[in-house]
């Protein structure tokens, strides 16, 4: 017992003075592949309506750019003369159906008066929509950055993290970070952020990862000692 007490106040201690950055689908909240469904649809519609692909073939040529491009909205710029921003805006504009208000969450953030931010691949709207869902303040974090203002540089690329921290005038051992997809947290670490690993059933933390939680209001529970 003394032993993990011990371990539970240096996490604590460690985290008192944090920046703190939060990913936002299936970190802060989580609702299994509705929300990835929900993006699909909408990318399937955007391909039909828009650049008049049949619906027989949508599904292949899908297939196909996902073989040779990482997102979708930097195979549609290579691929067709459209534009990222406008693709992005149409596809991050989802119904937020499956998400349910979580008051405790936003008390959980009014709780802990670390700085905090939200790096997001998505859309400023498709976070305030979510969040006006889950009833959480987007008055708890400075800055939302996404999709537009990391200019297309997604997590996973080499850049994204040190643009970030480079635009607010962060150091990444002064941050945490709570995100859900492991590539980014790979990254993440990299550029010395600590991060925290939000993946259910999840047991075996890997090396990049310094802490592993089933939720986010979990990891908030223990780490901040609420």
């Amino acid at each position: 017992m003394e032993k993990i007490s011990i371990c539970l106040l240096q996490s604590i201690l460690s985290m008192k003075n944090k920046i703190l950055i939060f990913d936002l689908d299936a970190t802060l909240y989580y609702v299994g592949d509705k929300m990835e469904k929900r993006f699909d649809d909408k990318i399937v519609s955007y391909f039909i309506k828009t650049l008049d692909v049949s619906e027989e073939k949508v599904w292949d040529l899908i297939y196909e750019l996902r073989k040779k491009y990482k997102y979708d909205s930097e195979a549609i710029t290579q691929t067709f003369s459209v534009s990222q921003a406008e693709f992005m805006e149409y596809v991050c504009d989802v119904t937020t159906d499956d998400i349910v208000q979580d008051k405790e969450l936003d008390i959980l953030l009014k709780q802990i008066s670390n700085d905090k931010y939200i790096l997001t691949d998505s859309t400023k709207k498709h976070v305030k929509d979510v969040l006006n869902k889950m009833e959480v303040s987007e008055d708890h974090f400075i800055y939302v950055y996404d999709a537009h203002d990391m200019e297309y540089i997604y997590k996973y690329r080499d850049g994204c993290f040190e643009k970030f921290l480079e635009h607010f005038n962060l150091r990444g051992k002064d941050c945490v970070i709570f995100e859900d997809n492991i590539e980014n947290i790979e990254k993440a670490k990299g550029c010395g952020i600590t991060t925290v690993y939000i993946k259910p059933d999840i047991v075996e933390k890997p090396q990049c990862v310094d802490y592993l939680y089933p939720d986010i209001k979990t990891s908030l529970k223990d780490l901040f000692s609420l």
